[in-house]
């Protein structure tokens, strides 16, 4: 049976966009066509560096080499940051890391690290192409990098075995769902919430930014810390929560971007069986229009009511979870 693709969705978003944005930019529906055309772009892009990148990914060198890690966090990186030197660009090295992964060639924890080290390969980028740059775009380019680094040393080192030997287990997640549930109750009480999102700051970027890496903890909500987060700098609820979503976009885009290309490229699993492209496009877009519909809920909600509700429910889920487990109920 042939299988089916994903190249006719991008054409499909722009075209689609692009009638409903024009004649009515200011509407309901020209927002919703300016966004199912950023899209269709985004995929077109993605599309585009595929193919820009094909001969690296097909070079026999590149695959012996990267075939012949083994699992060492740190030389991981170390490649991760030179590829994406010498690529001029971490997405290809993301997309890279991928086709492998789908190969079969390299491991998920090595892909792991090789993305933490083009990551911070493309902070090294950003210094470079601005170290003559006086002011403030050399300082901004100087705090990226030092921020990426940062990151790259808390999470890639402290949790990498975590996510490698799969710690996911319930009395760590149960535990998680009650203390963070006991931090957002914290920052509901501590937080002076007078600051509207006009006022953020690079700053409460960078600290919400650390909050929602906290979601590789099993057991931690990305908005939830991220809420948590905002409320303690000071910005109010809905402030807090429209710059959670926003700040989950980049992430939620990558993260399906990795899986989608590790399909495209693996072509369906060991086996050969087709991954389903027709479910994955009406579940994607499914859960476009669900998880759009709640966010607008959840804005409407919290402009008129605490987070308390929240609370309850992480500390009841924690609790009925440790229960279980310590019952042996559940394993």
């Amino acid at each position: 049976m042939r299988r089916l693709t994903v190249r006719w969705l991008s054409p499909l978003l722009i075209i689609g966009g692009v009638i409903a944005f024009l004649p009515r930019k200011n509407s309901r529906a020209g927002q919703v066509g300016r966004v199912a055309l950023g899209l269709g772009v985004i995929i077109l892009a993605l599309q585009l560096v595929m193919l820009a990148t094909q001969p690296m990914r097909n070079a026999q060198g590149v695959q012996v080499l990267f075939a012949s890690l083994s699992g060492d966090i740190l030389l991981d990186m170390l490649i991760g940051v030179v590829f994406t030197l010498l690529s001029w660009s971490s997405l290809s090295v993301v997309l890279l890391t991928a086709a492998l992964v789908a190969s079969g060639l390299i491991a998920v924890p090595v892909a792991l690290s090789l993305v933490l080290g083009a990551n911070l390969g493309s902070g090294l980028l950003a210094l470079l192409v601005n170290l003559r740059t006086p002011g403030a775009g050399r300082h901004v380019a100087v705090g990226n990098l030092f921020f990426k680094l940062a990151g790259c040393l808390i999470f890639g080192l402290a949790l990498a075995d975590s996510i490698e030997t799969g710690a996911r287990n319930l009395t760590l997640i149960g535990s998680m769902l009650i203390l963070f549930g006991l931090v957002l109750f914290a920052a509901e009480k501590v937080g002076k919430r007078t600051r509207p999102l006009e006022r953020i700051r690079t700053r409460d970027g960078l600290i919400m930014g650390f909050a929602q890496a906290l979601a590789l903890v099993p057991g931690v909500s990305r908005s939830g810390a991220t809420i948590s987060a905002g409320l303690f700098l000071g910005l109010d609820r809905v402030a807090a929560a429209r710059f959670s979503f926003l700040l989950s976009i980049p992430a939620v885009v990558l993260s399906g971007g990795l899986q989608l290309f590790s399909l495209l490229l693996g072509e369906g699993d060991a086996s050969g069986a087709d991954p389903g492209w027709a479910a994955i496009a009406v579940a994607t877009v499914l859960a476009f229009f669900a998880g759009y519909a709640t966010i607008a809920f959840l804005l409407r909600y919290l402009a008129t009511h605490s987070v308390n509700v929240f609370v309850v429910y992480r500390i009841a889920l924690g609790t009925l979870v440790l229960v279980l487990v310590g019952t042996g109920a559940i394993a």
